[in-house]
This record gives C-alpha cells, sequence and structure tokens, in this order.
C-alpha cells in the first residue's frame, strides 16, 4: 500500500532546503507489517532514500497499463507523521489525518523530485541517503567525508534523474489516458499535471547538460553516475561557470580518487530518457549517437566476458578514502555487490538496450552472461549457493566468488526481459491498443518463438478475469534468408522509439499475421471485450 509521509509544518520550501523539508514526500524505508494500531508510534528507519518512491511510481504505472484497473488511482490512502521532525533518522512514525487519492499521491512523490531537483545546484535529483542499495550516500553528505552530514547535502543522482525522468512520463500517460479520466476523473488534475510536464523537460535537460560526458582519448562518450556538491577539499565549485564537485563515474578524473571509471546503471535508465518522444517534449539533439557512446561504452569497459556486466570499472577499492567520499564499501567478499557484477544492474541495461533496433543479438549474448550466475558453486564461493553478485576485480583474491542479494528483484526484471523478447506490449489504459507486438528475436533463436502469460483484466469488486496469451512466430517451411531482413531475426517493422503503443505497425511483405484462427492486417488488437483468449500466430516467409 501507499504510505506518505508528511511534516506538521506542511510546505515551507526555502533554498537551501532544510532537512526536516527534503523529507516532505518522500518514503520512509518500511514499516511494521503488523502496525494495526496507528496512534501508537512505531520505529521506523525513516532516512530518505532518495529512489524508494520512484520504483512504487513504476510498479503501480505497470499494474494499471496491464490491467487495466484505472479505480485505483481514485482510493484514498493514509499517511504517517513524524514525531520528531528534527531529528528524523531517530524520529518514531505515528498515523496522520490527512488522506489522498493515489493519482494525487503519485503526484506528490513526483513534486517532492522535482522540487529537489530545482534546489540542487546542478538541476538534478538529488542523492539524500543514496540510491537503491548502493550505499554510495556519502554524495549526500553537506561536508565531504562526514558521516554525521548524510542526507543533508545536495548531492546529486544522474541515474535516478533518468529514472525519475521515465517513471514522469509513464505517470503523465497514465493519469492522461482515457481509462483514468473515466475510472478517477483525473481531468481534475490537469493543472498538475502539466507543471510535471513543465519540470520533467528541464529535468531531462539538466541531465544531458550536466551529466553528458563526451569520449576523451579514443573512449566513447558516456553519463556520469553521481555529482556531489561540493569538490574533493571541500571547496564549493563556481556553479555558473558549469564546474561542478567530485563524482562516480568520469573517464576525465574528476572521481573521488581521480582514477577515470565508467558505471553501468547511469546508461541503462538513460536510453529510455534519450529515446523518449511525446508531443510536449523536444527531441534531444544527438540521441542517437549517444546511445551508440553509451552501448559502445558498456561492451568496452563494463562488459566482461566471464562475469557479465560490471556495475563500475574499474572497482572501487574497499578503502579509507572511498568510505568517506563514496560509502560504505565493507561488503564481503570485498567489492562484491557494489562493485562487481550485479543482477539487478545487468538485467536493467539487457532490457532496455533491446529497445534500440539493432540490439538483439548483442543483448542475448551478454543476458546468457549473467544467467551463469545461477547454476554450479564456482561462482557462488563462500555461500555455496547461486549468486547474484560477485566481485569483479582481477587482483582481488575473491574474483569470480559472490553472494546472494536481490534475487526476487533480479528474477522479475528476467520475466519482462523474456516479454521484451517477444514484443508484447499490453496498455489497457485506451490510448493505443490494446495487446500489440514487435518481437526482437536474437539470431540464436533461429526465427521461431513460444511466449505464454496470461493476462489478468481487472473488472471491479477485486475481481480479474484471466485471459491466456499464446504468443508463436515462426519461420515458414522453406522459409529463406533475406537481404532486407536479418538471417532468423524475425523483427517486425519497428516503431517511432519512445511511443506509447504500436500506432501505425504495419504487417511486412513477408509476414502472415492470424489472430485466433483469422488472418489479421497487424499483429495487434484494439481491444479486448469479448474475447476469452488470444492465440496470436506470426509467420516469416523471409528473414
Amino acid at each position: 500500500g501507499f504510505m506518505y509521509v508528511t511534516v506538521e509544518d506542511g510546505h515551507r520550501w526555502s533554498s537551501p532546503m532544510t532537512r526536516i523539508e527534503k523529507l516532505h514526500g518522500m518514503f520512509p524505508r518500511q514499516y511494521p507489517s503488523r502496525w494495526d494500531d496507528r496512534s501508537v508510534p512505531v520505529r521506523n528507519d525513516n532516512r530518505p532514500y532518495a529512489d524508494s518512491a520512484v520504483w512504487l511510481l513504476d510498479a503501480m504505472n505497470m499494474y494499471v497499463r496491464e490491467t487495466g484497473d484505472a479505480g485505483i488511482l481514485a482510493e484514498t490512502v493514509g499517511s504517517v507523521r513524524l514525531t520528531d521532525p528534527s531529528s528524523p533518522e531517530t524520529s518514531s512514525i505515528v498515523g496522520c489525518d490527512k488522506r489522498r487519492t493515489v493519482a494525487e499521491t503519485a503526484l506528490e512523490i513526483l513534486e517532492c523530485y522535482f522540487r529537489h531537483a530545482a534546489d540542487s545546484p546542478y538541476g538534478l535529483t538529488q542523492i539524500m541517503y543514496g540510491d537503491w542499495c548502493d550505499p554510495v550516500d556519502m554524495f549526500g553528505t553537506s561536508r565531504v567525508g562526514d558521516p554525521s552530514a548524510r542526507g543533508e547535502g545536495r548531492g546529486a543522482q544522474v541515474r535516478l534523474s533518468a529514472h525519475v525522468f521515465n517513471a514522469a512520463l509513464a505517470t503523465v500517460d497514465l493519469l492522461e489516458s482515457p481509462a483514468a479520466r473515466r475510472a478517477a476523473g483525473t481531468d481534475a488534475l490537469a493543472g498538475r499535471v502539466a507543471k510535471i510536464k513543465e519540470a520533467a523537460v528541464r529535468l531531462r535537460r539538466a541531465v544531458v547538460k550536466i551529466g553528458w560526458e563526451p569520449g576523451t582519448r579514443g573512449r566513447p562518450g558516456a553519463f556520469l553516475s553521481a555529482i556531489h556538491e561540493l569538490d574533493r577539499d571541500g571547496s564549493r565549485p563556481d556553479y555558473s561557470k558549469g564546474r561542478t564537485g567530485y563524482t562516480l563515474g568520469s573517464l576525465r578524473g574528476r572521481d573521488f580518487d581521480g582514477i577515470p571509471r565508467r558505471e553501468l546503471l547511469a546508461q541503462a535508465h538513460c536510453i529510455p530518457m534519450l529515446l523518449a518522444r511525446r508531443d510536449w517534449l523536444d527531441p534531444v539533439p544527438g540521441a542517437e549517437d549517444m546511445i551508440r557512446d553509451m552501448l559502445a561504452t558498456a561492451d568496452e569497459l563494463l562488459y566482461d566476458d566471464e562475469l557479465g556486466l560490471r556495475l563500475y570499472h574499474p572497482p572501487i577499492a574497499n578503502c579509507e578514502a572511498s568510505r568517506r567520499m563514496v560509502g560504505r564499501m565493507g561488503v564481503l567478499p570485498a567489492g562484491c555487490a557494489e562493485n562487481g557484477e550485479y543482477h539487478h544492474a545487468q538485467i536493467q541495461m539487457h532490457f532496455f538496450r533491446l529497445r534500440v533496433p539493432g540490439q538483439e543479438d548483442t543483448v542475448w549474448r551478454q543476458f546468457k552472461r549473467m544467467i551463469s550466475a545461477f547454476r554450479g558453486e564456482s561462482l557462488a564461493g563462500p555461500f555455496e549457493m547461486p549468486c547474484t553478485s560477485y566481485a569483479s576485480d582481477r587482483s582481488d583474491p575473491h574474483f569470480g566468488k559472490g553472494m546472494y542479494f536481490g534475487l526476487s528483484g533480479s528474477t522479475d526484471w528476467i520475466v519482462e526481459f523474456f516479454q521484451e523478447i517477444a514484443g508484447i506490449r499490453l496498455n489497457l489504459l485506451g490510448n493505443g491498443p490494446a495487446v500489440a507486438i514487435e518481437p526482437r528475436l536474437p539470431s540464436d533463436i533461429g526465427g521461431e518463438l513460444s511466449f505464454r502469460r496470461i493476462i489478468h483484466m481487472y473488472e471491479g469488486g477485486g475481481r480479474y478475469r484471466r485471459m491466456p496469451l499464446s504468443l508463436d512466430i515462426r519461420r515458414a517451411a522453406g522459409g529463406r534468408s533475406s537481404a532486407r531482413c536479418r538471417s532468423s531475426e524475425g523483427r517486425a517493422p519497428e516503431r517511432r522509439a519512445g511511443a506509447m503503443s504500436v500506432p501505425g505497425l504495419r504487417v511486412a511483405e513477408n509476414m502472415r499475421v492470424t489472430i485466433n484462427g483469422r488472418e489479421a492486417e497487424k499483429p495487434e488488437v484494439a481491444g479486448l471485450e469479448g474475447i476469452e483468449r488470444l492465440d496470436i500466430r506470426i509467420e516469416y516467409a523471409t528473414g
């Protein structure tokens, strides 16, 4: 469920923001599952982990898009407040009388992120207490190397900024959809949605301006990962001249230790950010060249044929300077999760890279290296179980040894990855085809694929209608390769990158489509009313 964090004195936004105000609109890390009496204060991790809320937006947007349950946006949810807002890290929480709809709560989350960006010297989302399980929260200190100042600084996270931008687009699409307007009356929020659009435009502009680092010395360009508010010596850079604090993920010696390095997740989340197209968004100049450089960075600097994709390269030394200026690196074996191959990071790069035309074969080859970590004890090291993260520093005595870290999240992304390979687009919001197919088959698959899943269509009253979906893609018997279609690839025509659905998707000359036994003009279904099951078959004569 949604839980909203508020403070007793409400909105009082100043610049720079205080610790209390930073918490407004953010989510605690977690709260007790059996907290039945909300009038009783409970202890809780109230530190402002900057990325926690954006994952809830992702889950909400995907749930409504794939079930059609837009009525959830009209549900009202409770909130909590801090009993001691002046000391959020040690404060308890207690129930609060304020209630908002889920739609309003989603907007509050985005508005909070954009307030943080407006307060940042870089116009980027602030890192605060670190990003998504990676303890780099020393970038969120107001004093370099001072652990007592965690969560107070205005250091920024490029990856999180791109993630927030992508979530904002999905949320706007949801709130403006026919389903949301009809079920939740979201037209009443149009003024706030318009401001979210304006803020999203500014945020993407800042990510490209501040986060992009052109190639140097024959290396391709890429995005930075994190930027401290201050320089390494604690001085304040001249922001008016484009100066920034020390970084993580720079090839130009700007990192905390002066060592050139790159980071994976910033590149992953910036792919859909650069591809995004909406009528209220101006295209990013040079976006295709930037994506090409980012993918080359992943292949040249971050890929290891034994381990797969590394989160950081070179790794961050587990030493006093790293702990002081980056964060807590004390993972055993040293450098396992935060430094090494990390399944959450890998699968996100694979998933987003698959949206770039022509990348299927590279994605498939690198994905298979990631899956190798799920079998055998050779990579599991001291934990004697398939690991999801392992040390990538070849000079480390623990190289190739790892730990179990977040398997559930990785597994969920793997399921989505296979659906992305099949090219299945579900959209029950009424602003495009309910089902559209755009396969992205790698050559290894040989032009044949079978994919099965159940669509759970919400019918109200807590009831769902189960609709089996079968997709079969085949090359016709005797089918030949074509110079126009890469051998065995079997892809449908590419849609405009970043579009919500597949308007304009049409049947290629070499493709025959049947839906529930009837020949169809294109592999999509406008709506699912009156349909009990979907059996979609695509047969390629060539290619």
